[in-house]
């Protein structure tokens, strides 16, 4: 040890003794203040020192006592004088012994710590830098009074007093993961803080005098005291020897990385989180927004001026005279078509055609006024249009009205037309006819035999639900977010098994009233604490003394298990268990510590900066980040006292006394054995009953009954104005499953609302032949009929082809035929018109109804599948899948029943027309109609379609077996209805079932499950809606047919008469003329007023213009949405657990536990023990401890916020013989460990004369079968005051011990087998994380975490891997994004390549798709709006978000691609074509779309609303909310504008000509065309050119 001795010239001297030196005025050396021991003041103070004045320092006179000295303090005391005694030295070494296991890791700040008490009690100089300050009296030895010394001055320069802090500032104590300065500096941040720790006044802990430091100011300023004769004081000289640095290369100095930063390798730089995530701003909008927005409104501004500017041009340039009759140019592109007739006749042969003239508007006008031609069996359709030029004029002529009016197709709604005019397309589609052909052919078998198809399905159904027996939900979170082969579970399966599972922790918040109630605002801002009172006063302590009493009192019912039966007792089962509460510091009795109203305070102040001083039970020092939370930086207190300044206030720092929650841990242990864990849970819910007894909260934040007498501890805490927020290990659990409990009822109510809806709004009235048989006016020729029909028609907008060939549907009958008709049938009476009301005969509630079973059954039928396969059901599954189901099989169930009113239209028309000879003339101007079918096929070319044909074309032939007001039987005409409606329905299910199994390829057991769930679901219903469902319509057919009610089949009304029925399909017309048989508001709204809307040139580009910026919004919408899940969403809104998160939040300032685990590594080689250690020169500069040191440092990249616990280096630490109480061995016997009370006379350090002895160069240390011959040993030594390095306490599960025979025994370090048979399997290391305070902090952990590790792996070779108890949750976090992109981007693949196929056109399919990722996105974007995050759950949603997109936009594609139309895209009129196309799709299906799912889903979400899980609000209402309202608009809005643009051609439906000449021979041609998308010159010159 270096004792300071004044030298020659300046070297080392201060620049006080240089000024004192140059006046002649020094303290002369060799002079001692203080020496010997006086007395004490009480019996348990220790001894105090003799005040001296100036005396001559003295040669000690035994030899032992040079030897002790020369040990305790080095070989600068081998010689000379000294200015202490034996007994001083004694004392000295006991407390320098103290300290010795806490500093010896490193050299400088040990050898200082030395140098500075040593020279402070024996240095021979001691009079030059230390003076007594006071005295005081006190008993001595001998018993007579005698005065010691009360207070000393020692004057150390600034120079020494920094060094000496920068030595020991960073040195670590590993079983604490702490620093050295929170145990021997009071966690002093700076040197006087430091010094001034060490120098007070603490007779037990610490100083037994008060030791000042005065500052260097004041010491420079001082004359010293004075002493001896002399007249004036002499200053002193500060002590100021040469300091050591922990950086010296000397082994008396150099600390290792772990204790010296400046020794350590660089880590590579790397940027925090938050730097990579951060955005600019302006203002209060990012960057990225504020491009993305102006881009858009550039791009808006430049489309807009190109546009109006190409318009003007064109309308200049365009000067040449339309073609006279077919209204093209004669520049266009119309010219060498030729024209496609049906016959030889010419359909306009009778008509006079006016040719178009432009007027001085430039409008075009049109005159029609033609007579009926006495064969109209001509079409000019969409390729007549295209291929009719000046050559073929001559014969006939083409309406001007056809280039204005839209025409419609395909057949798939209300009208018959639509069918006729997709007969006109020359392209066929060999898919599509295949498709129709099968689905024709399935409908008819099934529907022709109904009770076999039901039985065959109730088989296959019933043998499905066998698989119940093996029905199981899985609530195990790791299987049920963690994939079975992930990494993150595999590791915690291994910690598990090789550590033991991690602690169970009951967690306690004991807070004022007003931090309580403001841990909002704590959340959000710290500087929020000083609004909040203290958590703690003295009457407030005694009430916790009395609860921790009572929990330690706390028996379990029926076992009647206690703390001690369950807590983690480090120690073993027996000893003190691990209680982290600010009670420890009072070795949990008050009164017995002497702790009173007058000093509780200053004691847990001191306690809280030094917890080495006031260990509790279990001998492990407590933080106080760990008891204490939200202790504010500065107070506000008033002066004390009347004086100057009394009364006002002042702030000060904060102490721990102020924390505003105090933070207690009960450390329960947790097991793999269930009965073990049985045990626990069984002590946790007493526990959970007695903290609701003590909290006083009652039934409103938890389940069950919480009445009876108030508790007397909660009496007290109310009025002390306590508040609790409290967790026990089951709570979590318990409280999930009540709020699912009671939400339970919101869900089953919207599901029952969502059927009753599905099942009335099906029940609409069918297609009666009683109540909408056609009235036939008596006496009425085909003149008159003629001219009334054309005179209502000529009251709709316009003319074109569409409105000629809608008229050849049936229409409703006029006020005249009415009456008619009701004068020749007698009035029934008023009961038989209540009983023939459709509610009652002619509607489907049964049918609707039944299908919504179906889609229940399939549900069912497909858990039973997957259950007996072994896949678990999922909480998930159970709300998601049936809702998600409903939609579809809703739609399905609309598109089936809506096609089958259509059907039944067509085949009740035809059977009236057989009735026209009897009734004497021709039918009725209220329903235009055809020749009979019987009558048709005796006609010549009309009877040329084969069986086949009529089969292929979803037309059988017509037998008279069928009811006696129907041609066609109700089997074919569901036959009919599936061959038109199958492929449709295929398309969706199969792009959906498609998706989903790609989805079961994510290795994720939530989504997997739910995706195989979902797919076999969607197939299972989509197939017996196919099946079961059509043939359910055919025998409802038969229902209506026969009169029978239609929720009680078995009754029957007879003689039916003709009384009039109010049903959809005898709608009388309205004042306009226009409405269609069997049309209801909603289509009838969308046929006349939306899609002519929408589908004008300027709608869609205003549609294109807002779906564009709604793409830029969601942009940014996305970039919003953050990872995680809040676990406060699956609580109830009342829950007692939010109180506690939020006070998590708010008040904890410490971070879950991480541990680094090691394995693949023999400790037991010198290269092993290198690759892991921090504390030995030969360490790797990257080792697992030096780079968990590195990473420490800057914890805004690591999240690191302790030293790691290197069991490794403490291991070696407790092995140096210079800490004599830690590894001991007989002194006779060597080769026998000591037991912790065996006498010290009988036992010696282990390497007490150990050659080479033991040092920082790990030479000599040991190695093999020794290493592991101590280590055991080391794993049994109690950590205590003697030997804070002991293993037992510290380090007993932090490694784990293999036997040579595995099923030997144990997995945990511990004793018990030879040496030789044990080794170190695995180890880890423990630090903590800094407070995650949100879900990213906590995914930013687990990702530097798994850095870390991955780094330390490849440098070392050493296996390594973290583990925390929540990574095995936020582990899908880190390749979330990912499997979001593959599921989403494999669904999108799937759309597109299925909708070709069906679809025949890349065109269309691309729209398709196109609009599905729109609204995936769109969904995304407002998940930012709401505040979703980004989950598991949120993965799935957006896998059900496509589904329904698809089912959305599917049936409109279809409807579309069989609508009439095969202009190439260079045709003039392929626009006009194509907006034909579309307007005809939104008549066809837009109405079974809005109906079937978007309005089932409203009312369903709008139900959920009123849930009280957040989780259910959030994740599922307003989630399926955006969902549904994106999907509309997407599916009814900008696929019909994008399919008018890029959709591709249209395919033939496969019929032949001549059935289409049958059904069109009885069109009246006098009906004026309508056309609903008629345009001006100016907007038909526009289209023209798009």
């Amino acid at each position: 040890m270096v004792v300071w001795r004044p030298t020659s010239g300046g070297d080392g001297q201060s620049p006080t003794f240089e000024g004192a030196r140059r006046s002649g005025r020094t303290r002369p050396p060799g002079k001692c203040n203080m020496r010997g021991n006086c007395g004490r003041k009480n019996f348990f103070s220790p001894p105090l020192p003799c005040p001296q004045d100036h005396v001559d320092a003295e040669l000690p006179r035994e030899e032992d006592f040079r030897r002790s000295l020369v040990q305790v303090c080095g070989p600068d005391y081998a010689r000379g004088p000294v200015c202490c005694t034996s007994e001083q030295l004694e004392s000295l070494s006991a407390n320098l012994q103290q300290a010795e296991p806490l500093i010896s890791s490193c050299p400088a700040c040990r050898n200082n710590f030395r140098d500075l008490f040593c020279s402070f009690t024996c240095s021979p100089n001691q009079s030059q830098f230390l003076d007594v300050s006071s005295t005081q009296q006190v008993t001595g030895e001998d018993g007579t009074p005698s005065t010691a010394v009360k207070s000393v001055e020692f004057y150390i320069s600034d120079a020494w007093k920094r060094a000496f802090y920068d030595s020991c500032k960073d040195v670590k104590f590993s079983a604490s993961n702490g620093f050295v300065m929170d145990l021997i500096g009071g966690g002093a941040k700076d040197p006087d803080a430091f010094l001034k720790y060490l120098g007070d006044e603490r007779p037990l802990v610490g100083s037994p005098f008060q030791i000042n430091f005065p500052p260097a100011s004041q010491t420079a300023a001082s004359d010293g005291i004075g002493f001896g004769n002399a007249t004036k004081p002499v200053p002193p000289l500060p002590f100021d020897p040469p300091p050591r640095h922990c950086s010296d290369p000397d082994l008396l100095s150099r600390c290792t990385c772990v204790d010296c930063p400046d020794v350590c390798a660089t880590l590579p730089h790397l940027d925090p989180p938050s730097s990579r995530h951060s955005t600019c701003n302006l203002g209060t909008i990012s960057c990225y927004s504020f491009a993305v927005l102006l881009l858009y409104a550039i791009s808006l501004l430049v489309f807009a001026v190109a546009f109006r500017t190409s318009s003007k041009s064109r309308r200049k340039g365009r000067t040449s005279l339309r073609h006279r009759a077919s209204g093209f140019s004669d520049l266009s592109d119309g010219s060498g078509f030729e024209r496609v007739r049906l016959n030889s006749d010419d359909y306009f042969a009778t008509g006079n055609i006016e040719t178009p003239a432009r007027g001085s508007t430039g409008r075009r006008h049109s005159s029609v006024a033609s007579t009926p031609p006495s064969n109209g069996d001509g079409l000019i359709g969409a390729r007549g249009l295209g291929h009719y030029t000046e050559e073929d004029s001559t014969s006939s002529s083409a309406p001007d009205s056809f280039g204005r009016g839209l025409g419609v197709g395909v057949g798939l709604g209300t009208t018959d037309a639509l069918n006729a005019l997709g007969t006109t397309q020359p392209r066929t589609y060999a898919v599509s006819n295949l498709l129709s052909r099968f689905f024709y052919r399935l409908g008819l078998r099934c529907a022709k035999s109904p009770w076999l198809t039901f039985g065959v399905a109730a088989l296959l159904v019933s043998l499905a639900h066998i698989g119940w027996r093996s029905f199981e939900v899985e609530t195990d979170p790791v299987r049920l977010w963690v994939a079975s082969k992930s990494e993150s579970k595999m590791q915690k399966e291994y910690f598990d098994h090789e550590f033991g599972p991690f602690y169970r922790t009951e967690q306690i918040f004991v807070m004022d009233a007003t931090a309580y109630q403001g841990m909002q605002q704590v959340k959000e801002s710290k500087s929020h604490l000083t609004d909040a009172k203290a958590a703690l006063d003295w009457e407030r302590l005694k009430w916790w003394s009395d609860v921790e009493d009572e929990i330690r009192n706390l028996r379990s019912t029926p076992n009647a298990y206690s703390l001690q039966d369950v807590c983690f007792a480090p120690a073993g089962r027996g000893s003190p268990c691990v209680v982290q509460s600010l009670m420890g510091y009072f070795q949990d009795d008050l009164e017995g510590n002497g702790i009173g109203p007058e000093n509780w305070a200053e004691t847990l102040d001191t306690c809280a900066l030094n917890p080495a001083e006031c260990l509790p039970a279990f001998q492990q020092p407590l933080k106080q980040n760990i008891v204490l939370g939200g202790i504010p930086e500065t107070v506000k207190e008033a002066v004390p006292g009347g004086g100057e300044g009394g009364g006002q206030v002042r702030d000060r720092p904060g102490r721990p006394s102020d924390a505003r929650a105090a933070v207690v841990t009960y450390v329960i242990d947790n097991s793999l054995n269930r009965t073990e864990v049985a045990r626990a849970e069984e002590w946790e819910r007493a526990l959970e009953r007695l903290l609701f007894s003590i909290a006083g909260l009652g039934s409103d934040t938890k389940g069950g009954d919480q009445g009876g007498e108030e508790h007397e501890l909660a009496r007290r805490g109310r009025e002390l104005g306590i508040r609790i927020a409290f967790s026990t290990g089951v709570s979590l659990e318990q409280e999930i499953g009540s709020s699912s409990n009671t939400d339970v009822g919101i869900v089953v109510l919207s599901y029952l609302l969502m059927f009753l809806y599905a099942a009335l709004t099906l029940g609409g009235p069918s297609s009666d032949p009683a109540s909408s048989r056609p009235v036939l006016a008596p006496g009425n020729n085909s003149h008159h009929g003629a001219h009334t029909t054309a005179q209502r028609e000529r009251e709709t907008r316009g003319g074109g082809l569409a409105a000629r060939v809608l008229s050849f549907l049936p229409h409703g009958s006029s006020r005249d035929d009415r009456s008619a008709q009701n004068r020749q049938d007698a009035r029934p009476s008023w009961i038989r018109r209540l009983l023939l009301k459709p509610f009652f005969r002619g509607s489907k509630f049964s049918l609707g109804l039944f299908g919504i079973v179906i889609v229940l059954v399939s549900v069912s039928a497909a858990v039973g599948i997957f259950s007996a396969i072994g896949v678990k059901v999922t909480l998930i599954i159970a709300e998601v899948i049936p809702f998600m189901l409903l939609a579809v099989g809703v739609d399905n169930i609309f598109l089936l029943c809506n096609e089958m009113d259509r059907q039944n239209l067509l085949a009740r028309k035809d059977q009236d027309a057989d009735a026209e000879p009897s009734l004497g003339g021709e039918p009725s101007i209220g329903i235009p109609t055809s020749r009979p079918f019987a009558a048709q096929s005796a006609g010549g070319d009309d009877d040329d379609l084969s069986s086949e044909d009529n089969l292929e074309h979803g037309y059988g032939s017509l037998s008279a077996h069928g009811s006696s007001r129907y041609r066609v039987p109700s089997h074919e005409r569901a036959a009919r209805a599936l061959s038109r409606m199958g492929p449709s329905i295929l398309l969706s299910a199969t792009t959906q079932v498609t998706a989903f199994l790609l989805g079961a390829l994510v290795p994720m057991p939530a989504v997997r499950n739910f995706a195989l769930y979902a797919a076999g679901s969607m197939l299972i219903a989509s197939t017996l809606h196919c099946t079961v469902f059509v043939a359910a319509m055919a025998l409802d057919a038969d229902r209506v047919e026969s009169g029978r009610f239609d929720c009680l089949p078995c009754v029957k009304i007879r003689d039916l008469g003709r009384v009039p029925h109010d049903s959809l399909s005898a709608q009388p017309a309205t004042s306009s003329g226009n409405s269609l048989a069997g049309e209801g508001m909603l289509a009838r709204f969308i046929r006349l007023s939306y899609a002519p809307t929408l589908l004008r040139p300027g709608a869609k580009r205003a549609v294109i213009a807002m779906f564009v910026g709604l793409l830029a919004l969601s942009s940014i919408g996305v970039r919003k949405v953050e990872m995680g899940l809040d676990q406060r969403l699956a609580l109830p809104a009342n829950s007692y657990l939010r109180a506690y998160f939020d006070a998590i939040d708010a008040y904890l300032d410490v971070g879950p536990p991480v541990y680094f685990v090691a394995r693949g590594v023999d400790p037991t080689l010198r290269q092993g023990q290198q690759a892991l250690c921090g504390r030995f020169t030969t360490c790797q500069d990257l080792s697992l401890a030096n780079t968990l040191e590195g990473e420490r440092r800057r914890p805004q990249v690591s999240f690191l916020a302790e030293p790691a616990s290197s069991w490794v280096d403490d291991f070696l630490q407790w092995l140096n013989p210079v800490l004599e109480s830690c590894c001991r061995v007989r002194r006779n016997d060597p080769d026998t460990f000591c037991r912790p009370n065996d006498r010290e006379a009988l036992c010696q350090p282990c390497f007490l004369g150990r050659e080479p002895s033991w040092n920082i160069t790990m030479d000599g240390l040991p190695e093999d079968g020794e290493f592991m011959r101590y280590l055991l040993h080391w794993l049994e030594s109690p950590t205590d005051s003697d030997c804070p390095l002991g293993g037992q306490a510290s380090y007993s599960s932090a490694i784990s011990l293999d036997r040579a025979q595995p099923e030997g025994g144990g997995g945990r370090g511990g004793g018990g087998g030879e040496v030789g048979e044990t080794r170190v399997e695995a180890s880890h290391f423990r630090t903590y994380f800094t407070p995650l305070r949100s879900q990213s902090d906590f995914i930013e952990a687990l990702k530097s975490a798994q850095r870390i590790s991955s780094e330390v792996s490849s440098r070392t070779g050493v296996e390594v891997f973290a583990f925390s108890v929540f990574f095995v949750f936020f582990s899908q976090y880190t390749s979330l994004a990912t499997m979001a992109t593959q599921v989403l981007g494999a669904a999108a693949l799937s759309v597109f390549g299925i909708t070709t196929l069906l679809l025949g056109s890349w065109r269309s399919a691309a729209v398709v798709t196109l609009c599905v990722s729109s609204s995936v996105l769109g969904v995304a974007a407002m998940m930012g709006v709401w505040g979703v995050e980004f989950n598991a759950l949120t993965l799935v949603n957006l896998s059900v978000c496509s589904a329904i997109s698809v089912e959305f936009c599917a049936h409109v594609a279809r409807a579309f691609m069989r609508a009439p139309g095969s202009l190439p895209r260079s045709h003039p009129m392929s626009q006009r074509e194509r907006d034909e196309r579309a307007w005809a799709a939104l008549v066809d299906v837009g109405s079974s779309v809005f109906s079937g799912i978007f309005c089932t889903k409203l009312l369903g979400v709008c139900v959920l609303i009123f849930t009280k899980s957040d989780l259910l609000k959030l994740y599922y209402a307003k989630t399926w909310l955006s969902l549904i309202v994106l999907g509309l608009v997407h599916g009814l809005v900008l696929l019909p504008v994008l399919l008018s643009y890029l959709g591709g051609r249209g395919f033939s439906s496969g019929e032949e000509e001549n059935d289409v000449k049958r059904r069109l021979r009885g069109a009246n041609e006098e009906a004026e065309e309508y056309g609903p998308l008629t345009q001006d010159t100016e907007q038909d010159d526009e289209t023209g050119s798009e």
